[in-house]
């Protein structure tokens, strides 16, 4: 079944344009079924024309505004919010088109995996108010591991918000 994008959460856009981003090769190496290429060509190349944000990057956008308690409008509206200003964020690796967004909160912490090796954060206990992940976690020999860090510096009530790849209906081959 689709469904008709109506609004990108992230900047309140209405336009939306796909593309395909997968090619016959990696389509093969992956072993997709056409209805998977499909999935994911539309997760990651339907684009809000306006901010550029992808579908997955809008569903991390739509976690992140799930935090308040009063929800903006948009991601961007949050983060002209001055109380989001005073939130601590821990970004795991660029979460993709929001981190120029992100950049301009002035507690932001930009950490980059391999680098900063998530199973072990150089971060004391309850530094955080919310930590986020795209795409990361995969790579991450033990995520639990990861995911428990993640925890330890969250402060009380913090928030964890990531996104890992995935087909729906499909069984990882290696996790």
């Amino acid at each position: 079944m689709s469904t008709r994008l109506q609004l990108c959460c992230v900047c309140g856009g209405k336009a939306f344009c796909s593309q395909r981003i997968l090619w016959d090769q990696l389509v093969q190496a992956w072993q997709l079924a056409p209805e998977e290429a499909a999935y994911i060509d539309r997760q990651q190349g339907t684009v809000c024309t306006a901010c550029g944000c992808n579908l997955r990057a809008q569903a991390l956008a739509k976690a992140i505004l799930s935090t308040r308690s009063r929800q903006p409008r948009s991601f961007r509206h949050l983060l002209l919010s001055p109380s989001f200003w005073l939130v601590k964020v821990l970004e795991l690796n660029p979460v993709g088109p929001l981190s120029s967004h992100l950049r301009r909160l002035p507690r932001r912490t930009l950490a980059s995996y391999p680098e900063v090796d998530m199973q072990h954060l150089p971060f004391a206990d309850q530094t955080f108010d919310l930590v986020l992940h795209a795409d990361t976690l995969e790579h991450v020999p033990e995520p639990l591991a990861a995911l428990t860090e993640c925890r330890r510096v969250l402060r009380p009530g913090g928030w964890c918000c990531f996104t890992i790849p995935m087909i729906v209906g499909r069984m990882t081959r290696s996790r």
